[in-house]
C-alpha cells in the first residue's frame, strides 16, 4: 500500500487544523487524471445541497496535471494531493487512500465515500443518516 510521504502528511495536517471543530460529517472523493470541467457536477451540486456548517469536503487528488487542485480549493474542498505516478486503476485504489485518511482522521461521526465522476447530488445525503439509517452501526 501506498503510504502518505512527509510532506504531504504535512499538506493533511494543514487541512486539518483549519476545520471547523463543528464539523462532523466528511464528503470524501478521490480522482485521477481528471480536470475540473469533468468533476463540476459532483463538486458544485455537493457544494449546493450539503450542509456546509456541518460537513468537511475533502477530495484526494491524484498526480493533478490540469490545475484541478486550485479550482476545487475555490469552491471550498479541502485537498490532499498526493504525486504518486501509480499505474493502478483508480476504481480500486481510491479505498486505500479514504482508509488510511480515516485511519488518521478518525473523529467524524458520518462519512460518505462516494464516485465523484458519476454522482450528483439533488438532496443532502447525510440528513437521510440522521433518520433511517441513524441506528444502522
Amino acid at each position: 500500500m501506498a503510504r502518505l510521504n512527509t510532506e504531504i502528511e504535512h499538506n493533511i495536517f494543514e487541512v486539518i487544523r483549519m476545520l471547523d471543530k463543528e464539523k462532523r460529517n466528511l464528503l470524501i472523493g478521490v480522482c485521477k487524471d481528471l480536470t475540473f470541467d469533468q468533476l463540476k457536477p459532483f463538486v458544485k451540486s455537493a457544494r449546493e445541497y450539503i450542509d456546509k456548517e456541518t460537513t468537511h469536503f475533502v477530495m484526494i487528488s491524484i498526480d493533478d496535471k490540469t490545475g484541478l487542485n486550485g479550482n476545487l480549493i475555490g469552491e471550498g474542498w479541502s485537498v490532499v494531493p498526493l504525486d504518486i505516478n501509480s499505474r493502478e486503476q483508480i476504481h480500486m485504489e481510491r479505498f486505500k487512500y479514504v482508509n488510511e485518511y480515516l485511519q488518521r482522521y478518525p473523529n467524524y461521526d458520518k462519512v460518505i465515500s462516494c464516485d465523484v465522476r458519476d454522482i450528483i447530488f439533488q438532496a443532502d445525503p447525510f440528513i437521510c443518516m440522521n433518520g433511517i439509517f441513524a441506528d444502522a452501526y
